[in-house]
């Protein structure tokens, strides 16, 4: 029989603390609404694993151990049984030191692992006879491409209102809304798991906020009862934001609720197409593989010292538009080169449950990976969930994406994946799931 169990706790962080995710140093000065690390655990046979999702922009490889450690120290559960996953929110707590701004609380951080450890343990605690169910749909109108095509031949991440130099995006979202509901033995609803792919930089401002899937848990807790955790995976979204460069409406302060409140009445909608699963045996699939670290060649490197020895430069690109964020990518570039490190160990995960899957990727990766990766999975019910495990805290975009520019394809630290990692993650994913 398969045994479930959800819990929830608070990592909100004070007043006067850092909220990464930006160029500018943020202080957060209130709640807009409260951050959560949850958990889901799933049992079955003996065999537990657990899904841990974190209100932040992002966790780093030692958090990560750390909260697997910890969990696997209080409750019977093989850390190589843990996901754990930041949904990438731009209002969260600081965790990141990104562009060397915002600075890593280590006080902080010590709640917040210690908060992820404590719902995982309380998930494993409540676990009880359950059946879960999966639907996969389609939301359209709140994912877009950001990055374009102009008339120049260039692509351009964000270029802008109705600019007229865009050509066209440089490809397709991926609209797919993958979700999950858990019910106890009496109907009662213990969860859901929900995976969508768009950027969590919707709300903005100096108040933190768990973006659009906050929306969402409100949403959820008011329909199914107080009790019912929400447990949102951010899908591949590394190359689309909430913004429609024909609509201005979606850069005003409130997207972040209209598409919490699309997600949700797209779960009240596809109730009667979940289809559960009778006893659904589940498993836990890793697979490890090592990527070199991208570096910059002399163009670059000529750039970067131009701009830190204060002589004009050209620049491309909203994201070196300013003198100070010139200076935040040229000590970027300098720092790259001089780093030492070279190599990088990337985890993969896949947790299935009957024939569903719920697969763990690092970094903010293209949606071209996640929309591949189901299409050789065509049928199944797949979740994805990008910045998991701690592995790459940076952009993967496509390989064609590097050779185009724009701004995920830059070097913003010594960390940024080679060109070819992208690839390298889907066919690792494809070998772990015995696809290929």
């Amino acid at each position: 029989m398969l045994y479930c169990g959800a819990g929830e706790k608070n990592i909100t962080p004070g007043i006067g603390m850092g909220i990464p995710g930006y160029f500018g140093n943020r202080k957060n000065t209130g709640v807009t609404d409260e951050l959560f690390a949850k958990a889901l655990v799933f049992e079955k046979d003996g065999t537990a694993c657990a899904i841990v999702v974190c209100d932040t922009i992002n966790l780093e490889r030692q958090d990560v151990l750390r909260i697997r450690k910890g969990i696997s120290e209080r409750i019977p559960i093989d850390p190589e049984n843990i996901s754990v996953s930041a949904t990438h929110t731009h209002t969260g707590g600081p965790t990141w030191e990104g562009f060397n701004i915002v600075l890593r609380d280590y006080a902080y951080i010590d709640m917040l692992t210690g908060a992820a450890v404590d719902a995982a343990c309380d998930a494993y605690n409540k676990r009880k006879p359950a059946r879960i169910g999966f639907n996969t749909d389609e939301l359209k109108g709140y994912t877009h491409i950001r990055r374009f095509w102009m008339k120049d031949g260039r692509v351009l991440t964000n270029p802008g209102m109705d600019n007229p130099d865009i050509v066209k995006p440089e490809g397709e979202p991926d609209y797919t809304l993958t979700y999950a509901r858990i019910e106890g033995p009496d109907g009662e609803v213990i969860a859901f798991l929900t995976s969508y792919g768009v950027h969590l930089d919707t709300v903005g401002g100096d108040k933190v906020s768990a973006d659009y899937p906050g929306v969402l848990s409100k949403l959820i807790k008011e329909k199914y009862g107080e009790n019912t955790v929400c447990v949102f995976l951010t899908g591949p979204c590394g190359n689309t934001n909430h913004v429609d460069v024909k609509r201005p409406e979606t850069l005003e302060y409130g997207i972040h609720i209209k598409t919490g409140e699309a997600i949700f009445q797209k779960i009240r909608d596809g109730e009667h197409d979940i289809k559960f699963m009778e006893d659904p045996e589940i498993s836990v699939d890793t697979k490890r593989f090592l990527i070199r670290f991208n570096r910059p060649d002399e163009g670059q490197l000529r750039w970067a010292r131009n701009v830190l020895d204060g002589k004009p430069a050209e620049t491309d690109g909203y994201e070196v538009s300013s003198p100070e964020r010139m200076r935040i990518f040229a000590k970027a570039i300098i720092d790259a080169s001089e780093s030492r490190e070279q190599v990088s160990e990337v985890e993969l995960k896949a947790i299935h449950i009957g024939d569903a899957l719920i697969v763990s990727w690092p970094g903010e990766i293209f949606v071209d990976f996640g929309i591949e990766l189901r299409k050789r999975l065509s049928g199944r019910h797949v979740i994805i969930g990008e910045l998991s495990n701690g592995c790459i805290q940076n952009y993967i975009p496509t390989f064609e994406a590097y050779e185009r520019g724009g701004y995920e394809p830059r070097i913003c630290c010594a960390t940024n994946p080679e060109k070819n990692t992208g690839n390298l993650v889907l066919k690792n994913t494809l070998e772990m799931l015995k696809i290929i």
